[in-house]
Parts: C-alpha cells; structure tokens; sequence
C-alpha cells in the first residue's frame, strides 16, 4: 500500500515538472521565435538604386574558404554623435549578399601571385 501511494505520487510529480516545463519552455521559446520575426520581417532588399546609400565589402580570407560580405550605409548627417546604420546588403528575395570561395588563402603561401587571381571573382561578384 505504501508503495502504491509512493509510486502514485512520484508519478504525479513527474507529470506536473513534466507539464510546467513544456508549458514555460514553450512560451520562452515562442517568445525568443517572435523577436527573431520580428527582425529578420524588418530587412529588406537593398534598394542600389537609391545615391543615398554608401556601399562597403568585408572580405574574410581564411584558411578553408573566403567570403566577400557586402554592407551598405545612409549617407551620414553629420553629427559626429550619431552612429552610421551599417547594415548587410541583402538581395530582391533579402538574403544576405555574401559569395564564399574554396581552397582558402592559404594555399597560395607558395606563390602569392596567384591571390590576385583567386580573389577576383569576390571582387567581381560584390561590383
């Protein structure tokens, strides 16, 4: 009997730690899928036909590929207090402009002549 009545009520804890943790393990999570949403509804395809927009590139050249990140700015106001909106450029369907090439740099330790070569489909896919 007292086994029963033990069992009974371990039981009853598991469910409810069980139930609890679901019910706010959720909500934490649905919370953290909402802000992200709410970030990633925000951005938008780069307007390049807009002269107010600067432009940048970002290449990373490590030792298993290189990525060229494209970014772009407004045009600053000139209050030496306010920060620039960089931002990465994203294209018409808004995924990130970015293109990453193999072998990385590395591999040209024994002949850098040959980087310039390499690296030009980057610079040519960020023109």
């Amino acid at each position: 009997m007292v086994i029963s009545v033990l069992a009974a009520a371990v039981s009853l804890l598991y469910f409810s730690v069980v139930i609890i943790r679901n019910k706010y393990g959720r909500l934490t999570r649905d919370k953290k899928f909402q802000r992200y949403l709410a970030r990633v509804t925000d951005i938008e395809a780069t307007d390049t036909n807009n002269p107010n927009v600067n432009y940048g590139i970002v290449v990373d050249c490590g030792s298993s590929g290189s990525r060229v990140f494209v970014y772009c700015w407004p045009r600053h106001n000139g209050n030496p207090r306010d920060l620039l909106d960089i931002r990465q450029m994203r294209d018409k369907n808004r995924k990130p402009v970015v293109m990453k090439i193999k072998p990385g740099i590395s591999e040209f330790a024994t002949s850098p002549e040959k980087v310039s070569d390499y690296i030009s489909p980057l610079l040519n896919f960020a023109a």
